[in-house]
């Protein structure tokens, strides 16, 4: 999953980045053999600052993994309540809310989204109907399973694998070993609060992927006898399981990346070029955005929509009727792209009564390019 995480423009990423240097941050600030605690828990603060600037609240369900390993430990009012909190609040505040104050201050009403869409309607309102209700979180057994392949083999295969974790004396031992519980609190705590929310995608399980690996790798032993015997011998099975699978994992993202897809903006804009005019334009997009044209040169994009409650953004989309009032101000060709033939005689309906000339074109992918031009 990171792998294929990589060919996406999300900001889970980078999120994951972020959050788990946090958890390396938090893991030093509370070896007792450290000498540099103090400078650790401000690393940790800025780490969760920049993961909250990144992608929000969804920074910090990491940091409740941290909480409940100390409250486990019986460290968290030694470990909060220090000279430096202050300090630590404040770098959190620099690097993780200035951004959003100040956008609050600048834009109307964003103080408002901010909070419907990144806080209110991911974790409770069921407006964005991504997976809601707990039989969503099914979502996440394939990804977790399946996401952490080949390594995710040797869950089973091992002895001490996943199943000990049905065990009570399996979870007992985790109070000796801190690391081991730091790393179950990683994986138990994040994906406790996303199976819980009412918004579910399986990009918002990628934070907890390097506890799985730090996980895994205690799983991975090799056998005794002949092969553990002999280092060379060892050494070249291992360096060619890794060599087949790193051409799996390249040869596949060639793959994918030669599939089409109704996706590709790219592929988009090479069908459009054709038509565009060389005097101003603007491109409208019917209940499907594609704002990554604007990468390869578009000079305006618009979208619309014939949704009753269409997908909640900042800047809402615009009706068919607004947009004809703002054609009628432009007196420029304007090119509307539709998915499918839906919405195409009730648009072509409205524009035609409103005296402007369509020239229909079909595109790949079941697209439809109505060209309009303005009667003279």
């Amino acid at each position: 999953i990171p792998f294929s995480a990589a060919n996406f423009i999300t900001m889970d990423t980078p999120l994951t980045l972020f959050t788990t240097l946090s958890m390396a941050a938090f893991w030093r600030s509370v070896q007792p053999k450290t000498r540099s605690r103090i400078f650790w828990k401000m690393v940790l603060c800025a780490a969760a600052g920049l993961g909250f600037l990144t992608k929000g609240p969804a920074a910090l369900i990491p940091c409740g993994a941290m909480f409940v390993y100390l409250l486990i430990q019986k460290k968290a009012v030694s470990y909060f309540f220090t000279p430096w909190m202050p300090v630590g609040i404040l770098l959190f505040a620099v690097f993780g809310l200035s951004w959003y104050l100040y956008i609050s201050f600048l834009l109307p009403n964003a103080a408002d989204y901010f909070f419907a869409s990144q806080i209110w309607g991911r974790l409770v309102s069921d407006q964005y109907q991504r997976n809601p209700g707990l039989s969503g979180a099914l979502l996440y057994l394939p990804v977790l399973l399946l996401g952490t392949l080949p390594w995710s083999v040797a869950w089973f295969r091992q002895k001490n694998g996943i199943q000990q974790f049905f065990t009570a004396s399996a979870w007992k031992r985790l109070l000796a070993e801190p690391s081991s519980l730091l790393i179950a609190c990683w994986i138990c705590i994040p994906m406790a609060v996303l199976s819980l929310a009412s918004s579910k995608l399986g990009l918002y399980a990628l934070p907890v992927f390097p506890a799985l690996a730090l996980s895994t790798s205690r799983l991975i032993v090799f056998p005794s006898g002949s092969s553990a015997q002999n280092p060379m011998k060892r050494l070249l099975k291992q360096i060619s399981f890794l060599s087949v699978w790193t051409v799996f994992l390249l040869v596949s993202r060639m793959f994918l990346g030669a599939i089409p897809s109704g996706n590709d903006c790219r592929a988009l804009w090479r069908e459009l070029k054709p038509y565009l005019p060389k005097s101003d334009y603007e491109i409208v997009a019917v209940d499907k955005r594609v704002d990554g044209l604007l990468f390869y040169g578009a000079m305006e994009i618009e979208n619309i929509t014939r949704r009753n409650t269409p997908y909640p953004t900042y800047i809402p989309p615009e009706t068919i009727e607004k947009e004809l009032n703002d054609m009628q101000e432009d007196q420029f060709p304007h090119l509307f792209i539709i998915q499918g033939d839906k919405h195409i005689p009730e648009i072509k309906t409205v524009l035609s009564q409103a005296r402007w000339t369509i020239d229909e074109i079909p595109l790949k992918h079941n697209r439809r390019l109505l060209l309009c031009k303005p009667k003279e």
